[in-house]
């Protein structure tokens, strides 16, 4: 086992941490989990998409994708209309509510951040950016996704 993997698997885990519940005043997403978090986001960068693709994005199965998705309408961050093109394929949009609580979630996340590394000079920040900027690349290359049913 190489040395330098468990420290940065222990450094990840730890960090992600701060970001949940425990270390976020005692909130992580408002009243989001973060499967629902990630789920609005991941439809917000789409735009619109259907059930299954954003199952397939999110590595998540057509099921537990739906059960996400009946709890997202039901707190109004989004809605579900006709594809115009195909009406049995149904699209899922971000409500107006649902761009507002992402984009509160950004702001809050983003100052929390700010002020956890206000003595970090910039160019600090800048080499944590292209760090974190590895790791992004590496798992996204490498892909993360297993074989879902």
């Amino acid at each position: 086992m190489d040395e330098n993997h468990s420290r940065i698997f222990d450094m990840i885990m730890d960090i992600s941490w701060f970001f949940g519940s425990q270390g976020f005043e005692g909130d992580c997403c408002r009243d989001l989990s973060l499967i629902e978090y990630m789920t609005l986001k991941k439809i917000s960068l789409l735009n619109t998409t259907s059930v299954q693709l954003l199952g397939k994005e999110l590595n998540v199965t057509k099921s537990g994708m739906s059960k996400v998705i009946t709890k997202l309408e039901k707190k109004g961050y989004i809605k579900k209309e006709k594809d115009q093109a195909d009406g049995r394929v149904c699209c899922l949009i971000v409500t107006p509510q649902g761009r507002n609580v992402l984009k509160d979630i950004a702001a809050s996340y983003s100052d929390y951040i700010g002020r956890a590394l206000n003595d970090v000079g910039e160019s600090e920040k800048e080499e944590a950016i292209k760090s974190l900027e590895i790791f992004y690349n590496a798992f996204h290359k490498t892909g993360y996704k297993k074989k879902v049913n």
